[in-house]
């Protein structure tokens, strides 16, 4: 049901951040106050809290906090919060300064500035996260979730990981990575287990893996050929991606991971013959065809 939700409008994501300032704020003056809570019902409180959030509202507004998509949020996301709030500390600082220099002692202290940067921060990245893990959560315990495997604990295969989360129409559940490099064996990636390659028999059995999606280019050939052994053996469909110059920009789309086609596995272009030359060499020529399966013009 939450997979169908529409993207929220952004005048809500907006009001979201501007609440959790709100939240960050007040958490910030009762560490200030020591938990001596009669400062809510002060003026001061009150002034203070209509100034910080004027200040903020602008912040936010000018580095389009709102415009990203939340259950997508990423590190770039967390970027965008940090350098809003610094720009935020450095408007209060600025305005404290003026205040000061003009005789005018009403002003936010220092302390209590970075307090409030430090809880802003700390809360809107972390409301943010729970929604992505929770959109996450409730894509993966559908009950036709495919479970995955990705061979390749690298870059793209965290690419990989993460455009399959992100695709509301997949029903890909990456349950764990297979990799040859052995310093990564038994490691986690986002939560997800690195297996050996070896034993993926035996990995296909525990995790009862539907799919194995080859993201990695540089696997030897004599490896990926056992691992396709298995997966046919267990009747397990192997995926793979197109040549990294086809993933634009570093960004997967699902769309292009395909079933495994028989050239993928020859480490080479497939040979085309062109059956017009052919047929001008041997036209009004008597052929003989070796073997059991031969057939005569």
């Amino acid at each position: 049901m939450f997979n169908k939700l529409n993207i929220v409008p952004r005048w809500i994501i907006f009001i979201l951040d501007i609440f959790t300032a709100v939240c960050a704020f007040t958490l910030a003056n009762i560490i200030f106050y020591s938990f001596d809570f009669a400062f809510i019902h002060t003026s001061d409180f009150a002034i203070r809290l209509l100034y910080a959030m004027g200040v903020t509202a602008t912040s936010f507004y000018l580095f389009k906090m709102h415009t990203g998509i939340i259950r997508y949020t990423s590190a770039v996301d967390s970027i965008r919060i940090l350098t809003a709030i610094v720009f935020s500390v450095l408007v209060f600082l600025i305005i404290k300064t003026v205040f000061l220099a003009t005789g005018d002692m009403h002003t936010i202290p220092a302390s209590l500035i970075i307090l409030y940067a430090l809880f802003c921060f700390l809360l809107l990245t972390t409301y943010r996260t729970f929604i992505k893990i929770f959109f996450v959560y409730t894509k993966n315990i559908r009950s036709e979730r495919r479970n995955t495997l990705i061979y390749g604990a690298g870059d793209l295969g965290i690419t990989v990981k993460r455009a399959l989360d992100h695709d509301i129409r997949s029903k890909n559940a990456i349950v764990g990575y297979l990799d040859d490099n052995e310093q990564k064996i038994g490691k986690v990636i986002d939560g997800i287990k690195i297996f050996d390659p070896k034993k993926l028999g035996q990995v296909i059995i525990d995790l009862n893996i539907e799919e194995v999606i080859i993201a990695s280019h540089n696997i030897p050939l004599e490896s990926k050929n056992d691992v396709i052994d298995i997966c046919l053996a267990k009747k397990v469909t192997i995926l793979t991606l197109p040549p990294v110059k086809k993933i634009m920009n570093g960004e997967l789309n699902p769309n292009q991971i395909q079933k495994i086609k028989i050239e993928d596995l020859l480490e080479r272009s497939p040979i085309k013959i062109s059956n017009t030359n052919i047929l001008s060499q041997l036209k009004g020529k008597r052929i003989l065809v070796t073997g059991a399966a031969g057939f005569y013009w």
